[in-house]
């Protein structure tokens, strides 16, 4: 039984209108913020679809755009502020263990199992398998994961 509210889509003209709104929820989702009132889009939507008209002016919607888009960059940057302090903690406590190697990049990288062919030479490829982690342990990328190494 789908929680979905019942809706008529029997015609073109019905599933085509039904894939506009979808369409348009999936932009509101991607550029949804806090307080966004569905009520309101569906009477702007109402407003100018069936009257072209508006009830505030531009000026007013405009300034209001940016309230929003000056909140929600207010957000980002207090974010990105802290998720730069957790990866420098991170990056700190990773450099002091032992096993860990930092290069004059700031890469750190950790052998875990050495092979036991010839080293590689400057402009020698190399076949590796490897984890790319975010510093909460996420794992973004991992040729294991995948089930084939890498050719660098």
């Amino acid at each position: 039984m789908s929680l979905l509210p019942a809706v008529d889509l029997a015609t073109d003209e019905q599933r085509a209108s039904y894939g506009f709104g979808l369409q348009f929820g999936d932009q509101l989702l991607r550029n949804s913020f806090d307080g966004l009132d569905l009520d309101a889009v569906l009477a702007g939507i109402q407003h100018w679809y069936h009257h072209r008209q508006a009830a505030i002016d531009d000026a007013q919607i405009n300034a209001s755009y940016r309230v929003i888009q000056d909140r929600r960059q207010a957000h980002e940057e207090a974010q990105a502020g802290k998720r730069q302090q957790l990866a420098d903690m991170f990056l700190e406590a990773n450099a002091a263990r032992e096993c860990v190697t930092t290069t004059a990049s700031g890469l750190q990288y950790e052998v875990l199992e050495t092979g036991d062919g010839a080293s590689p030479g400057p402009k020698s490829n190399v076949v590796t398998h490897y984890h790319g982690t975010l510093v909460d342990g996420t794992v973004f990328d991992s040729s294991v994961e995948r089930g084939e190494p890498a050719e660098f």
